[in-house]
């Protein structure tokens, strides 16, 4: 069992299945905490098909990335090497 909590701010989504939300996920020993953003995509497969949807996401990934990019933010997908 993988333990997360989904904290939104109603102005940007009002559920997981669309917008940008911040996840704290637990690791599966419970030592271990990350604070991580991530992006619903069931609505945006839907609207725009798999191949698109996966171009949206990246795209709002980069914007974010940028964003974040001079703040002392892990940025990558890699959870393991931190």
């Amino acid at each position: 069992m993988k333990l997360w909590i989904a904290v939104y701010n109603e102005d940007i989504t009002t559920t997981i299945q669309r917008g940008v939300y911040i996840v704290y996920l637990f690791s599966q020993d419970m030592n271990r905490v990350y604070l991580t953003l991530n992006q619903g995509c069931i609505n945006l497969k839907k609207e725009l098909g798999t191949k698109a949807d996966k171009e949206a996401m990246i795209s709002t990934r980069e914007s974010i990335r940028n964003i974040l990019s001079n703040s002392r933010f892990n940025t990558d997908n890699d959870l393991m090497a931190l």
